[in-house]
């Protein structure tokens, strides 16, 4: 799914979650963001590591749309 039909202006406020295994790993509100990519990063980096399937969930309340994607992490074994 792309992000282009998604736009954020700075003064929009923007809702998001991190979903893993039916339990709320982040949530956030808050304005200055310009881009849903610039929201999904902020997200994944104040989910820190988990392993296995998610979902990012963006809701800008402001222009009235939201956004579902999937997050999927593993572990890389050790050499």
């Amino acid at each position: 799914m792309g992000t282009l039909n998604y736009n954020i202006a700075a003064a929009d406020m923007v809702y998001g979650t991190v979903n893993a295994g039916g339990v709320t790993l982040v949530s956030l509100a808050a304005t200055g963001f310009t881009g849903v990519e610039q929201v999904a990063k902020r997200l994944r980096e104040a989910a820190g590591r988990f392993l296995g399937l998610g979902s990012i969930s963006i809701r800008n309340k402001s222009q009235g749309w939201t956004i579902e994607m999937p997050i999927a992490t593993a572990v890389r074994p050790r050499s």
